[in-house]
């Protein structure tokens, strides 16, 4: 009999698995900066090899296929599925995001390749130093983060890397608000590094470089700020939020998996990360059976899975 770790939160229960992909042989291990569950539960899986952009695994971990190749993406960066299965997919590097089909097909692109912003950046200064070269929140984009589709059909996007910025689009793409802005005060941001959408259409933002989750409604309004007050149970770093209807989970690049409850907003507590354990990750998804994947910059895991156990 194996033996197994497990991580127990209220009524959540996982098992851990580690290196559960089944790559194909012939491709090394790479950088995973996103990960995202199709209808199917497909497992997307978005990497930092520019040959391989997003590769497709099947519920068992099985290698399908690559996507995006032909984009000449520069720094992928943050992926999540549309109410229609189809994939949003920002590069960060070249500044702008895509809309995929799940055959690679560009179906929809927001801002201009190569073509930043122009609001005080400057790409020369050794990051995180660079964050604070920011002027004001420019217009889309200046090194995106993160897109993902409303209920109500827009589009919000996090403009972390080269901008502070918030956008909401109409689903045709056209510009309705850009909120942020350089800063520590409520409602700014210092890398807006990730965002969720939860089903009461309220935006979840993962503000990395100022440790705090920030809430806010359909119409930008702010809500609520998750700052990082001491003890536990409070965001540090992070990353990346996803969640399943009930609960909101929030990755970490330290600490652990923070989890809220959707219906109040309230911090439930923590998954925390033990020695050795690699649940710390740069992106976190769900599929429907309850299970989450952890992407990884660090190549080995590429991928963690926490089998849901009821």
């Amino acid at each position: 009999m194996k033996s197994r770790i497990l991580f127990e939160l209220g009524e959540l229960r996982y098992a851990l698995r580690a290196s559960w992909l089944r790559m194909p042989a012939k491709l090394p291990t790479m950088q995973v900066a996103g990960v995202a569950c199709a209808k199917d539960d497909c497992l997307y899986v978005l990497t930092r090899n520019h040959e391989h952009p997003v590769m497709a695994f099947d519920p068992e971990g099985n290698y399908i296929e690559t996507l995006g190749a032909e984009l000449d993406f520069a720094s992928e960066h943050g992926i999540s599925v549309s109410s229609d299965d189809c994939l949003w997919v920002c590069d960060s590097g070249r500044h702008v995001v895509y809309k995929l089909t799940r055959r690679g097909e560009v179906v929809q692109r927001l801002g201009t390749p190569d073509v930043p912003c122009d609001n005080g950046f400057d790409p020369e200064v050794p990051y995180p130093y660079n964050l604070f070269t920011i002027r004001c929140a420019g217009a889309p984009f200046n090194r995106p983060t993160g897109a993902m589709e409303a209920p109500d059909g827009t589009i919000w996007c996090t403009d972390g890397y080269g901008n502070t910025s918030l956008h909401q689009f109409s689903g045709e793409g056209r510009l309705l608000r850009t909120l942020g802005g350089p800063g520590r005060e409520p409602g700014k941001f210092r890398l807006p590094h990730a965002l969720w959408i939860d089903g009461r259409g309220r935006i979840w933002v993962a503000d990395r470089d100022n440790h705090r989750v920030q809430l806010f409604d359909g119409e930008g309004r702010l809500i609520r700020c998750f700052d990082p007050v001491y003890p536990e149970g409070t965001p540090y770093g992070p990353s990346t939020l996803w969640g399943d209807g009930h609960y909101i989970f929030c990755a970490q690049n330290s600490r652990g998996i923070l989890v809220y409850s959707e219906a109040d907003a309230e911090p439930m507590g923590m998954f925390e990360a033990p020695l050795g354990a690699p649940i710390l990750g740069h992106s976190i998804c769900g599929d429907s059976e309850g299970n989450l994947y952890i992407g990884h910059l660090h190549p080995e895991p590429m991928v963690t899975k926490l089998e849901r156990l009821y």
